[in-house]
Order: C-alpha cells, then sequence, then structure tokens
C-alpha cells in the first residue's frame, strides 16, 4: 500500500495528476516528476472538425487532434465522442449520430450507388447545419465527401 508521500495531492486528469504548489499554480504531475503546468493558450486558429464516415468506426466527426493535451482550450470534448461533446443542439447531434448508423447498416444490407450520393449530400447539409451552429471564432467544419458525385458538386462541376 502506498504512503501519503507516494500518493498524488491533487486531482486526477486523464494526462496524470494535476497538483497545486504553495503559490496555488497547478502543475502536472507525471512520471514523479513535476512540470509546470501551463496556462491554457489562446486558440491562435479555430479547431479543425472533419465530418466523414469511414467503413470501421461508426464516427462521423473527428477533432483536430493538435488541441487534445492538457490545459487545451478544447480539453473537454476529447471527453467522449465529439457530437456528445459540442455545444450544438439535440435535434443536429441526433441527426447526425442517425446519418453515422445509416452509413454503418448499409454494410448489412448493400445500397446502391443513389444510395449513397443521397447520404452524402445529407452529410453535406449536416455539416453546413453544424457549420452554423458552432461558434466560427473557435471552430471550422470540413466535410469530406464520400462520392465522386458530391465531390465533383463541391468543386463547382456537374
Amino acid at each position: 500500500m502506498p504512503t501519503s508521500s507516494e500518493t498524488p495531492q491533487g486531482e486526477p486528469s486523464r494526462y496524470g495528476w494535476f497538483v497545486v504548489d504553495r503559490a496555488g499554480e497547478r502543475h502536472y504531475s507525471g512520471g514523479g516528476s513535476t512540470t509546470p503546468y501551463p496556462p491554457p493558450p489562446k486558440p491562435a486558429k479555430p479547431m479543425t472538425i472533419r465530418m466523414f464516415v469511414d467503413d470501421v468506426s461508426g464516427v462521423g466527426l473527428w477533432p483536430d487532434l493538435a488541441w487534445d493535451y492538457p490545459g487545451s482550450p478544447f480539453e473537454d470534448l476529447f471527453d467522449d465522442e465529439l457530437e456528445n461533446t459540442l455545444p450544438i443542439s439535440r435535434e443536429l447531434r441526433d441527426s447526425i449520430r442517425a446519418w453515422v448508423d445509416e452509413y454503418t447498416d448499409s454494410f448489412e444490407t448493400p445500397m446502391g450507388v443513389a444510395w449513397h450520393v443521397e447520404h452524402d449530400r445529407r452529410g453535406l447539409r449536416l455539416s453546413q447545419q453544424l457549420r452554423a451552429e458552432l461558434d466560427s471564432s473557435a471552430f471550422r467544419v470540413r466535410y469530406l465527401a464520400d462520392t465522386q458525385t458530391v465531390r465533383r458538386e463541391l468543386r463547382g462541376g456537374s
């Protein structure tokens, strides 16, 4: 059983333990050493959220992992799936989840090309709704089309 001198005094986080020194400043304690815990930086640019479906994960929103560090202004967004932690309406959250689930289900019941194109267009519309609901100074949404048809439409072709 560890003694009180071996047990970190502070609060746990997924990065280790945060401790507070006599001056009241937070430090990150990891691997037996204490390194200064920097104040959260102001975002120099918005976090880019990529929106797309893939064949394996069942995830539709992908955060910029460069923001996943202690003290990040977006630190709380990494505690769960992104659609659950973003400040968006329940309706949009449910629509994004349904969009991802429909894509995942399409592997058990193969759908035709027309279904995939319409699903992709719906994803694009959802990404536009997401962009409208999020603070543009903090977030940028980038939709990655799944079909050639929608990629051409995004480039302005027919």
